[in-house]
């Protein structure tokens, strides 16, 4: 092989060595865009991804809020509809009460009235019919002491216990009134 046949293959060989390092750059360089869009793929995917989270957010936020304001409202509503509803009971049960409350208080009154009477009685007698007059009177303010408890007992009654209280004030009454009896 002669000298000028080295030469040339060599320069052949150099040529073919640059080309190939040509080649491999533009491939490397190729490469390199192809990740870098890739990069900007992944990157807006991930951003449109954080947007819809954050809407969905807004939105669980909001959907909370909504609920919150309606269990808010409902209990308001309840709250106001027991409210009404215990209001009615009371009346209806006040209802009750109201007539033999005030059938109590005449009685009251009168009893009251017949211990006067007793009283402007007893100042005018002597003797032994004084003694039992004044004791009379003794009992008889006993046992409007004791009516009288009973009586302000009634209202804080409860519905199931009214009836019991009811009659124990109606013994008294006739307690009472059986010691005026005595005592006229």
């Amino acid at each position: 092989m002669s000298i000028d046949r080295k030469v040339t293959r060599f320069g052949q060989l150099v040529c073919l060595s640059v080309l190939v390092a040509a080649a491999g750059c533009d491939n490397a360089n190729a490469e390199r865009k192809d990740v870098e869009e890739a990069k900007r793929e992944a990157s807006a995917k991930i951003a449109d991804g954080e947007k819809d989270v954050a809407k969905a957010k807004e939105k669980a936020a909001e959907d909370v809020r909504k609920a919150e304001e309606k269990a808010a409202k409902d209990a308001a509503e309840a709250k106001e509809k027991v409210a009404k509803e215990e209001a009615e009971a009371k009346k209806a049960e006040g209802d009750e009460y109201t007539p033999y409350e005030k059938n109590l208080n005449t009685t009251m009154d009168d009893i009251d009235k017949k211990l006067k009477d007793l009283k402007v009685k007893t100042a005018e007698q002597k003797g032994e019919a004084k003694k039992k007059t004044d004791a009379a009177i003794v009992s008889l303010e006993a046992e409007k002491a004791n009516l009288k408890k009973e009586a302000d007992k009634l209202r804080s009654t409860a519905k199931a216990d009214w009836e019991a209280t009811k009659t124990r004030i109606d013994k008294a009454i006739e307690k009472a009134k059986k010691e005026i009896d005595k005592a006229v």
